[in-house]
C-alpha cells in the first residue's frame, strides 16, 4: 500500500488538478486492484529505479490518428515525475489513417525496430488484423502491451454498451478480452469509463472531440487519465512473471573460458551491460555463425515521401531472399510504372503500382495493397506520386558481428544496454562472445524472450516428383506473414504469400497450396527449394524431380568434393556434348566462376549451378563444400632465470595460403604459461590456445617449455672457465668433467643451440652477432655464462 500511495493516488489525484484544473477528472473504477498486472515486467522497471540504479525502459505508443494526438505528451510527462529515477525512452510511432489493415505491414519496420519494454496500443479496422498486430509485437519482441479500447464518438452519445450489434461494443467487449486472454495483454476499458464520464459531468460525447472522433483538450486530457492508472508500480505482483527477460551477471552466471562464453539461450534478442571502455573487441556468434547470417534480423526504414506516409509510400513486405544492407531508391517512370534500385545491388527491376512486385533479387517485395494511398482500395483519393517520384528507404541490419568497447558509452548509475542482435527466430540458440584479449568489460548479458513464438509448419519437408513432372498439395501452418519464393524456375507454387485481399482480409494460419513441377527434359535429377519466407520464421521445402535415362550430368559430384580453401582452380565438365552449359555461384566471396573455372575465395558453403543455355529447366544445383585450410602453430621453448618475467613467446605459422599472414586472422591465437616470477625453478608448459577464424582451422604444438633456473651454482663455482670472450668462431671450456653438455640461448631467453663435446670446444659460427645465455651441464647441476658473439 506504501508504493501505491506513493506513485499513484496522490499523484491521480492532485498531479493532473494542478495541471488541468479546468477539468473534472474521471471516477476511479471500483476495482483498481488488478491494474498494472499483465505489464508489471515494465513497471517493476519504473519503479524499482534508483539514484544509483537508473534502469532503461523503453515505451512505444502505437497505433493511428487517437494515438498520435497529445495525451501520449501528458502520460509521458507524468511518467518522468512519477519514475524520476528511470532512464525512460518513450517515442510515438503511430500513423494517421492506418487502420487495422494498413498497420500490420508496418509493425515490423516500427516496432520490432525499437524493441520497447511496453506498447500502448489503439486501433480500428478489421479484427483479423488486430490479433495480426498483437502476434506480431508478442512475437518479436519481448513487449508487454497495454491495449486502450475505443471512447465514445460524437455519433454514439446514446450508445447502449450491452449492444453487441453497436462494432465497437463488439470490438471492446468480446472481441479484445479474447485477443487479451490468449496474448497476455492488460486492457484498459475507455469505453465504459468514458461513458461513465460524460453522464458524470453532464457530457455529451461531441464535447470531448473535435470532430465526432478526434479528441480535444479535455478528451487528451481524460484519455491521459485512464492510462496513468494502469501505469502504477505494485510490489505485490511479480517483476517478471512471463519471464520475458533474463539476465545473466558474467564471472558468477555465466563463466569465462579460454577467452570466450559460451551461453546457451532460448529467446530472439541478445543484449550487453558493458562494465567499462575498454580496448577490447568481442566477436559475436550465434548458432556458430555471424548476425549478418540471419535473415530475420534485417529491417528497413519507412518508405515514403518527406518522412511521412500521407506524403506518399508504401508499406514494403519483408525481404524473400537473404537481405543486404544498404541505401534504397524506387523512382517513377510514369503515373504508376517504376524502377528500383540497390546503392549495393544496382538496377533491382521495374514494376507497376497496380500489380505485384518482387524485384529481381527478391530483396524488395511490393502489393497494390501497400501503396499509400492505394489505388486499389481507395478510390477517389489523389495518386501521390508523378513521373520522378522517388522513395527512399535503407536496409539495415540489427546486430554487430563484433564490438569495439573502446568506443562504448559508460555513464555511471545508468545500465547503457547494447544490443548484440535482435530479430533472430524465436527459439533455442547459443551464443559465443570471443575477446581479443581474453577481457570481457561486461556486466551482465540481458536475453529477451518473446510471449509467442511464430512458426511455419508444413505436412511435407521434401518433395518428390517423377521426371514427367506434375502437381502436389501442401499443407502449410503459421501464425505469422509468409511468401514464397522458388529458387528454380522448373517448378511453381500457386500461393505468392498467406495474405487476402479480399474476401475476409484476413492472413491465413492454415492454408493448402500447391507445387507444380515442369516435365524434366533435361534428364538428370534436379533438386531445388521453396522458402516460405515469413516475419520471425522461415520454412524451407525441398523440391527433387527425377532424371531419366538419357541424362545429361551437368555437375559431377566427385570434382565438387574434397575441396579446401586454399586449393587451385579447378574446371567443371559436363557430358552435354553440342550444348553451352552456364555455370554460376551463389556466393562468388567463397567460391567465383568463370566460364567453367572455379576460383576458391573462402572456406564455407556455396550451391553451384548448372544450366545449358536457353533452357531453365535443365537447371541443377549442387553444394560446394570447401573446407578451412588447417594452420599448425607452435613455439620455441625459452629459457629464463629465476624472478625474471617470462620472455616472450613467439608463434610459427604453418600452412598460410593465397599471401595470407596471421593479420588475417578473426581471432589470433595466443601462448601462455602458468610460471611467474614468483615460481620456483623447473619446466613449465607454453600452452597455445583461442584462435578462430572462417577460413582456417588451428592444430597446436604445445610441445615448448620454458625453463626456470637457479642461480646458486652459477654464483659459487668459478673454476669453470670460458675463453675467448667475445668470441668469434669457437669458445673453449676448461674446469669440468668432460664429455660436456651446453645449450645457448639468445637474449630473450629461445633456444638456439645444444651441443655435446668432448674436448670443451663449441662452434658459435652459425650465430648472429650479439648476447647469449650458455647453460653448462657440469653433472652437478646447471652452470650460466654469458657470451657475446662478434
Amino acid at each position: 500500500m506504501k508504493n501505491y500511495l506513493k506513485y499513484g493516488f496522490l499523484l491521480f489525484c492532485f498531479f493532473p488538478f494542478m495541471a488541468y484544473s479546468q477539468y473534472p477528472v474521471p471516477a476511479l473504477p471500483a476495482d483498481t486492484s488488478q491494474f498494472g498486472k499483465k505489464i508489471s515486467r515494465t513497471l517493476s522497471l519504473l519503479g524499482t529505479s534508483t539514484a544509483s540504479n537508473r534502469k532503461k525502459v523503453k515505451i512505444l505508443v502505437y497505433g493511428q490518428s487517437i494515438s498520435e494526438q497529445d495525451w501520449w505528451n501528458q502520460v509521458k510527462s507524468w511518467l518522468q515525475s512519477t519514475y524520476p529515477y528511470a532512464d525512460l525512452e518513450m517515442i510515438n510511432r503511430a500513423i494517421g489513417g492506418y487502420s487495422s489493415q494498413m498497420l500490420w505491414r508496418t509493425c515490423e519496420m516500427d516496432v520490432t525496430s525499437f524493441y520497447p519494454d511496453l506498447v500502448i496500443f489503439h486501433v480500428y479496422g478489421n479484427h483479423y488484423f488486430y490479433e495480426t498486430l498483437m502476434r506480431l509485437i508478442r512475437g518479436r519482441t519481448a513487449a508487454e502491451i497495454l491495449v486502450q479500447t475505443d471512447h465514445i464518438t460524437g455519433s454514439e452519445n446514446n450508445v447502449s454498451l450491452t449492444d453487441m450489434s453497436n462494432w465497437s461494443n463488439h470490438m471492446c467487449f468480446e472481441v479484445i478480452p479474447g485477443y487479451a486472454a490468449i496474448y497476455g495483454m492488460e486492457v484498459i476499458d475507455t469505453r465504459t469509463q468514458w461513458k461513465k464520464y460524460l453522464t458524470d459531468n453532464g457530457l455529451n460525447s461531441s464535447q470531448l472531440t473535435t470532430d465526432g472522433t478526434h479528441l480535444n483538450d479535455q478528451g487528451n486530457f481524460v484519455q491521459a487519465q485512464l492510462t496513468e492508472r494502469h501505469l502504477v508500480y505494485k510490489a505485490k505482483f511479480p517483476a517478471d512473471p512471463d519471464t520475458l527477460c533474463r539476465i545473466y551477471e558474467v564471472g558468477k552466471d555465466v563463466m569465462i573460458n579460454g577467452g570466450k562464453i559460451t551461453l546457451p539461450f532460448r529467446g530472439n534478442k541478445v543484449e550487453i551491460i558493458p562494465s567499462q571502455q575498454k580496448a577490447v573487441k568481442l566477436y559475436v556468434k550465434i548458432d556458430g555463425k555471424k548476425p549478418h547470417e540471419f535473415p530475420t534480423c534485417y529491417n528497413i526504414t519507412r518508405p515514403c515521401l518527406s518522412g511521412s506516409f500521407w506524403n506518399g509510400g508504401f508499406s514494403a513486405k519483408p525481404s524473400i531472399t537473404p537481405p543486404v544492407a544498404q541505401n534504397w531508391t524506387l523512382e517513377f517512370t510514369s503515373k504508376t510504372g517504376f524502377k528500383v534500385t540497390g546503392s549495393i545491388t544496382g538496377l533491382d527491376g521495374t514494376g507497376d503500382a497496380t500489380a505485384r512486385f518482387v524485384s529481381n533479387s527478391g530483396q524488395v517485395v511490393i502489393q497494390p495493397q501497400d501503396w499509400w494511398t492505394p489505388l486499389s482500395w481507395e478510390p477517389g483519393t489523389p495518386w501521390k506520386f508523378s513521373t520522378g517520384s522517388k522513395v527512399n528507404w535503407v536496409s539495415y541490419g540489427m546486430f554487430v558481428d563484433s564490438l569495439d568497447c573502446s568506443t562504448l558509452t559508460v555513464t555511471p548509475g545508468y545500465e547503457n544496454p547494447v544490443n548484440l542482435v535482435q530479430g533472430l527466430p524465436n527459439g533455442n540458440h547459443t551464443l559465443e562472445l570471443t575477446s581479443s584479449t581474453g577481457e570481457f568489460p561486461v556486466k551482465y548479458i540481458k536475453i529477451y524472450k518473446p510471449y509467442v513464438n511464430l512458426t511455419i509448419t508444413t505436412s511435407k519437408d521434401t518433395i518428390r516428383m517423377p521426371a514427367a513432372g506434375g502437381s502436389t498439395s501442401v499443407t502449410v501452418n503459421t501464425n505469422t506473414f509468409w511468401q514464397s519464393w522458388c529458387y528454380a524456375s522448373w517448378f511453381s507454387c500457386n500461393k505468392v504469400d498467406n495474405y487476402s485481399a479480399s474476401d475476409d482480409l484476413r492472413l491465413f494460419d492454415e492454408m493448402t497450396i500447391t507445387v507444380t513441377v515442369n516435365a524434366n527434359t533435361i534428364g538428370s535429377q534436379r533438386t531445388s527449394t521453396l522458402l516460405l519466407s515469413g516475419i520471425g520464421a522461415m520454412k524451407s521445402i525441398v523440391v527433387v524431380q527425377e532424371g531419366t535415362a538419357s541424362s545429361y550430368t551437368l555437375l559431377k559430384d566427385s570434382e565438387l568434393s574434397g575441396k579446401t580453401y586454399g586449393d587451385p582452380p579447378f574446371d567443371l565438365t559436363n557430358d552435354a556434348i553440342g550444348k553451352t552449359v552456364i555455370y554460376s555461384s551463389s556466393n562468388p566471396a567463397i567460391a567465383s566462376i568463370t566460364g567453367n573455372r572455379v576460383t576458391i575465395k573462402g572456406a564455407g558453403t556455396v550451391n553451384i549451378t548448372a544450366q545449358i543455355q536457353g533452357d531453365a529447366s535443365s537447371a541443377v544445383t549442387k553444394p560446394l563444400v570447401i573446407a578451412k585450410k588447417n594452420l599448425t602453430v607452435s613455439t620455441s621453448s625459452v629459457w629464463r632465470t629465476v624472478g625474471s618475467p617470462n620472455p616472450p613467446f613467439v608463434l610459427v605459422y604453418s600452412g598460410f595460403v593465397n599471401g595470407d599472414d596471421e593479420s588475417v586472422l578473426d581471432v589470433k591465437p595466443v601462448a601462455t604459461c602458468q610460471a611467474n616470477e614468483s615460481s620456483a625453478p623447473g619446466t613449465y608448459s607454453i600452452i597455445i590456445s583461442g584462435g578462430s577464424d572462417n577460413n582456417y582451422s588451428f592444430t597446436y604444438i604445445n610441445t615448448a617449455k620454458l625453463t626456470v633456473a637457479g642461480l646458486a651454482l652459477a654464483e659459487e663455482d668459478v673454476s669453470v672457465t670460458l675463453f675467448p670472450n667475445p668470441v668469434r668462431h669457437q669458445f673453449t671450456l676448461s674446469g669440468v668433467a668432460l664429455p660436456v653438455t651446453v645449450e645457448i640461448y639468445d637474449a630473450g631467453g629461445k633456444l638456439m643451440k645444444t651441443d655435446l663435446s668432448t674436448d670443451g670446444t663449441f662452434g658459435v659460427e652459425e650465430l648472429p652477432a650479439g648476447s647469449y645465455i650458455v647453460k653448462i651441464n657440469t653433472g652437478k647441476g646447471w652452470l650460466i655464462r654469458k657470451i657475446v658473439v662478434e
